[in-house]
């Protein structure tokens, strides 16, 4: 069998991949399993401080989210963001990673407090990774998640502040004007323009409507 022939680390390396692979096919009830079996022979092994734990339990918190088991999948990306704190520190890309899930299943939760602030975070870590000078989509996409929080909010102005930077980066990263990420990016932009020129459209008509009401 599979087990005989590689270490325990490696077994569970290899159930969490598959896992991952089950979750991008649909087939959460399954994903969640092998997940649980990657997470408990880990556990066995001792890894409570590895890495590779924080990445079990990132990809086990992201299959509950899909089932909308908010609750348990935060637990779960907390679980993987104290190790991950631990062994590969703050400024590192998987600590990255799990403050945006944690923003992603704060957001479908309706947290939008909570969504905000782990994506700032995110977002924080990833402007000390990645040079000025060299732009990247990741931090385009965390700009954009940022924006979604605002618009849901209505703070439409700092949503476009936002979203200005995404598309920026995109096309300085050369994404083509066709490329998915870049064409929600800009998708995005122009709805938050018409909300902020339908709201410069409507300011007048109040002023008139309170000289109206002074004036009486």
């Amino acid at each position: 069998m599979l087990q005989e022939h590689t270490s325990a680390p490696q077994y569970a390396a290899l159930l969490s991949m598959k896992a991952d692979m089950l979750r991008e096919e649909g087939r959460l009830e399954e994903a969640e399993e092998f997940a649980r079996r990657a997470l408990a022979l880990q556990e066995q092994q001792g890894a409570e401080e590895s890495p590779e734990l924080a990445v079990t339990l990132n990809g086990l918190g992201s299959i509950l989210h899909d089932q909308r088991r908010y609750k348990f999948a935060v637990k779960n990306y907390m679980r993987a963001l104290s190790v991950n704190l631990k062994t590969v520190g703050t400024a590192h890309p998987e600590t990255a990673a799990t403050y945006n899930n944690l923003g992603n299943v704060y957001q479908d939760s309706g947290d939008d407090e909570a969504a905000e602030r782990y994506y700032m975070k995110c977002l924080e870590i990833q402007k000390q990774l990645f040079d000025q000078q060299t732009p990247s989509p990741e931090v385009a996409a965390s700009y954009n998640n940022i924006a979604t929080i605002l618009v849901r909010q209505k703070r439409f102005q700092e949503a476009e502040h936002l979203l200005i930077k995404a598309v920026d980066v995109v096309r300085a990263a050369g994404l083509p004007s066709g490329s998915p990420d870049r064409a929600v990016y800009e998708e995005n932009l122009e709805e938050v323009r018409h909300h902020l020129s339908k709201a410069v459209d409507a300011a007048p008509a109040k002023e008139v409507s309170r000289e109206s009401d002074f004036t009486a």
